[in-house]
């Protein structure tokens, strides 16, 4: 039997810090910056790599600067061939045994349900869409403790029982180990978002 590590709080932000630290990304983010310019019609602008930032050089003042936006429709194609027919999902059996199969077919339900219940074909575009923009984007299962049905918790306060959730994870909120080549051997990932308290 494992045996389990207690870890304090200090010493537990102290390591995610340092983790995030090592994440250097500037060129990827910067990159991924410039892509979402173009889609958004801003072509005339530039990576200044010395300030890590996108710049807009000055016009001359004869100068007129037109836009033929060709990145916007290629995306739009591309989600459209890729968003066209509905993500169709399943759950296979663990085993050929019936209690598995059963098990499959009520859990391919549960999925149904939460389908439609969470919107997932819209959350689908918009991942779908950071994808196209920045090469990188994740949907992120979680369980909302602000969902659900409301109860009395015993002392007359109304608390919800939560329920699963999930959300589109952009490339700007995601954190990785980026010494790894691939993601089978990425050992960490981080969702870093600010949320108000």
């Amino acid at each position: 039997m494992d045996e389990q590590k207690i870890v304090n709080e200090q010493d537990l932000s102290k390591f995610v810090g340092e983790q995030l630290e090592k994440c250097k990304r500037d060129a990827y983010e910067l990159q991924a910056y410039l892509n979402i310019s173009y889609f958004l019609g801003k072509q005339w602008i530039k990576t200044d790599r010395a300030s890590n930032r996108l710049v807009e050089p000055p016009a001359e003042p004869w100068q007129v600067r037109f836009v033929a936006n060709k990145v916007q429709p290629i995306v739009r194609t591309e989600l459209a061939k890729m968003t066209k027919n509905k993500f169709v999902m399943y759950v296979n059996p663990a085993t050929t045994d019936n209690n598995d199969i059963r098990s499959a077919r009520v859990a391919e339900k549960v999925v149904e349900f939460l389908e439609y219940e969470l919107g997932l074909q819209a959350k689908d575009r918009d991942n779908i869409s950071w994808g196209l923009c920045t090469g990188l984007s994740f949907m992120k299962p979680y369980w909302n403790p602000s969902k659900g049905r409301k109860f009395n918790d015993g002392t007359g306060k109304m608390i919800h029982e939560g329920d699963a959730d999930c959300c589109v994870v952009p490339f700007f909120e995601l954190k990785f180990d980026t010494s790894c080549s691939t993601w089978e051997d990425v050992k960490w990932v981080c969702h870093d978002k600010v949320r108000t308290v």
